[in-house]
């Protein structure tokens, strides 16, 4: 039996679950009343269990039943609305990056348009309104923040009126359109003008769409350099030969082998081997987890010494830090790979310097009960153990690489 097959990711069923998951990019959102309908419109759909919108990644998370939901009809079902939606891939990511940095300057250059003009016509219409020449050039000056910089906005309110829906664009093009409107006419037959009304408000909501393409652009980021971490390639042991295949590629059930210093490339359970394995990227926790036959490791970590051969449980958008993952597993990882572990003064041995390392090593030792690693410093001959997790207790493992080479200042 052949143990690699090709991955399709328009059917992801969740392994031993009764509810496949869905991930989705959606473009074409502007406020949290986006959100909210696209949340409305995908819970509607045949099969699916729970949706949940992030407005500020603009992802969507779908919780279905295999076989009735239909994710074609979803993403027809997001188009008649005026929105995009598009499976998340690294690819779908890199994609949605370029756009929101494309956007992100956009709506710079924009801010730098409306910003200028609109303190210029406040000036003209509160200081010169009875003179006939600044109130034309008012109107002059108003046309390019109201048509120029802000027409991304009225873009959106006219889309809007068009499917017969409203969101927030709805209401600023109404308001700013009416505003204009009518000191135009002003302008003609005589009265006040409220030209100021309408660029304050655009130049305003302009800057807050930038500031807005800067924060999700960050955050989406964050999720790009979360799907990074994945491995690249496995070494699948098919008929007892290692084979490396594309990790895409790689089915449930299949045997992997993992050598020293390598990425884990899928979720699996340990079928031979003993190793530790460093799960800082999931969850934080700066010592490596010792992995015997039996223990389960998570994709994107790095077994640091052993080799390990694993039986696939999870693979592509449902394993450890796939796209798919179900919102509350997502988020947890999200936090988990964002953290950092504290540095303590050995981290200071690679550039040449002792710094409080041996005072480090031999607290933490003492609080684990192992012998004084300083006995032994500058002879050759102790007995130089790391800290390693091992499961709900800590042990102790052999670690040659770090064993003193002699010196008073050496670790």
């Amino acid at each position: 039996m052949s143990a690699i097959a090709p991955f399709r990711s328009g059917s992801r069923a969740a392994e031993g679950g009764r509810f496949g998951h869905e991930a989705l990019i959606v473009e074409g959102m502007h406020c949290a009343s986006c959100a909210a309908r696209i949340e409305r419109v995908l819970a509607r759909r045949p099969g699916v269990e729970s949706v949940e919108v992030n407005y500020a990644t603009h992802h969507a998370q779908l919780a279905y039943e295999p076989g009735v939901f239909d994710l074609a009809g979803a993403v027809a079902a997001l188009g008649k609305l005026g929105y995009q939606g598009k499976p998340v891939s690294r690819e779908a990511e890199a994609q949605a990056g370029a756009e929101q940095a494309r956007a992100q300057r956009d709506w710079l250059s924009r801010v730098w348009l409306s910003l200028p003009l609109s303190a210029i016509v406040v000036v003209l219409v509160y200081g010169f309104s009875d003179r006939t020449w600044a109130r034309w050039l008012a109107l002059v000056l108003t046309l390019p923040v109201e048509f120029v910089a802000a027409w991304p906005i009225l873009r959106s309110g006219l889309q809007r009126a068009r499917l017969g829906s409203a969101n927030m664009d709805t209401l600023i093009a109404l308001g700013t359109l009416t505003a204009f409107v009518y000191s135009t006419e002003h302008l003609l037959v005589g009265g006040d003008l409220f030209y100021d009304t309408t660029v304050v408000i655009m130049a305003f909501i302009v800057l807050g769409r930038y500031f807005e393409a800067r924060a999700t652009g960050r955050a989406s980021g964050a999720i790009r350099s979360l799907l990074e971490l994945g491995a690249e390639h496995a070494r699948v042991l098919v008929d007892g030969q290692e084979r490396l295949v594309a990790v895409q590629d790689v089915r449930v059930g299949a045997v992997v082998r993992v050598r020293p210093s390598e990425k884990i490339p899928v979720d699996g359970e340990v079928l031979e081997g003993r190793s530790a394995v460093d799960e800082s990227m999931l969850t934080g926790e700066s010592l490596p987890v010792l992995k015997t036959p039996g223990a389960t490791v998570a994709g994107a970590t790095i077994n640091t010494e052993g080799a390990l051969t694993i039986r696939a449980t999870a693979v592509g958008p449902n394993s450890a830090l796939g796209p798919d993952r179900p919102p509350d597993r997502r988020r947890a990882v999200e936090q988990g790979a964002g953290s950092a572990p504290r540095r303590s003064g050995c981290w200071h041995l690679r550039s040449g310097g002792s710094g409080d390392c041996r005072r480090d090593v031999r607290g933490l030792v003492a609080r684990r009960g192992g012998p004084d690693p300083g006995a032994g410093v500058g002879g050759g001959g102790a007995d130089h153990r790391l800290p390693v997790r091992d499961g709900s207790r800590d042990a102790h493992r052999d670690h040659d690489r770090h064993r003193p080479r002699g010196g008073a200042g050496g670790c």
